[in-house]
């Protein structure tokens, strides 16, 4: 598997994980911050917070989750984010499936 298509799974993996924080606070919302403290046990992705900013502008674009204030990064999951998670939304190519983690 090449360098590339390695980073494109993780990349996958890494929304997923935001996406699943999310879905644990809500009805709450997240900053960017509690994001990377509460993902920061899972050494084999070594997220940063420029991965959940990208992160959550990627879920963002697809509709998943609503970035409540840009300035402090604060996301809530939206409908079709819950949906997602529980397998009731459609495949979305740039966010792993729950299913296969």
């Amino acid at each position: 598997m090449s360098l590339q298509k390695i980073q494109a799974e993780r990349d996958k993996i890494k929304r997923l994980r935001v996406l699943q924080t999310l879905d644990l606070v809500r009805p709450q919302v997240a900053s960017a911050q509690l994001i990377l403290r509460s993902l920061s046990e899972d050494k084999d992705l070594a997220l940063t917070i420029g991965d959940i900013q990208r992160s959550l502008d990627y879920l963002a674009e697809r509709q998943l989750i609503y970035i409540v204030d840009r300035a402090s990064w604060m996301a809530k999951i939206l409908p079709d984010g819950i949906d997602y998670l529980d397998g009731h939304g459609d495949d979305i190519a740039g966010v792993a499936r729950p299913s296969d983690f």
